[in-house]
């Protein structure tokens, strides 16, 4: 059967009732107050109507870069809608000067986001979803970044990609960034550049399989092979 990365972790199945639908959304930025009331609205309306009681909601990041405005936002949005997932962007990663100042990181800040989204009731971890007619889907949300290539030294003479790119001052980061060729040279050098072990079993999955992530994940990758080895069987109902 078709199988999932094996650092992949299933939670309980959860039975919705009747149709379900799946929507997706990004870029809400919430820390702009239009679009926090935007929100508002949309919430206000799906309240009302309970139209989305039974449909799943996938978030893929730049959310805020706060996060309590985060929280706020996925806790409006578990209000109406049977399940949250989310993974966070560029932006939820951006470390603010009085962050900085307490010794925050990027890699701090994902962990403070993440705990933010839970508190909130959005999942972050695959987790498999069925209607009681028998069919399911899988949700799997990816976390990702840039890959390391886009880490390029320019001419004098030529635009400097690091001053005018605001992840580049904004994330902080605390540990060395190179890209993939630069690490797998190295572990030639060292020595021991040896196949991985082959980990944990795998997990199988049944249904229809969603992926959720704010970046285009390589296709190359062993994970990327195994998530989409074969189409999934039936669409949803």
């Amino acid at each position: 059967g078709r199988t999932l990365a094996p650092e992949a972790e299933f939670l309980p199945c959860g039975l919705i009732p009747g149709k379900m639908r799946v929507w997706a959304v990004s870029d809400i930025h919430v820390d702009f107050e239009k679009n926090a009331a935007f929100l508002e609205r949309l919430v206000s309306h799906g309240g009302l109507h309970g139209e989305y009681q039974g449909d799943v909601l996938l978030v893929a990041g730049d959310v805020s870069h706060n996060a309590k405005d985060v929280q706020w936002a996925l806790t409006e949005l578990k209000s109406i809608f049977g399940y949250v997932f989310f993974c966070p962007g560029n932006h939820e990663l951006w470390v603010t000067k009085d962050e900085a100042r307490e010794g925050l990181t990027s890699r701090g800040k994902f962990t403070k986001i993440l705990e933010s989204a839970h508190k909130a009731g959005a999942l972050t971890k695959p987790t498999t979803l069925r209607t009681n007619t028998g069919k399911s889907v899988t949700i799997v949300p990816l976390f990702s970044w840039y890959d390391g290539s886009l880490l390029i030294d320019y001419e004098a003479e030529e635009y400097d990609a690091y001053d005018v790119c605001t992840d580049s001052r904004m994330c902080k980061w605390d540990f060395a960034t190179g890209t993939t060729t630069d690490k797998s040279i190295d572990r030639k050098k060292k020595g021991t550049n040896q196949t991985p072990s082959k980990g944990p079993e795998k997990k199988s999955y049944v249904g229809v399989l969603l992926s959720v992530s704010r970046f285009f994940h390589n296709i190359n990758t062993h994970a990327c092979q195994s998530l989409l080895r074969s189409p999934p069987p039936h669409p949803l109902p």
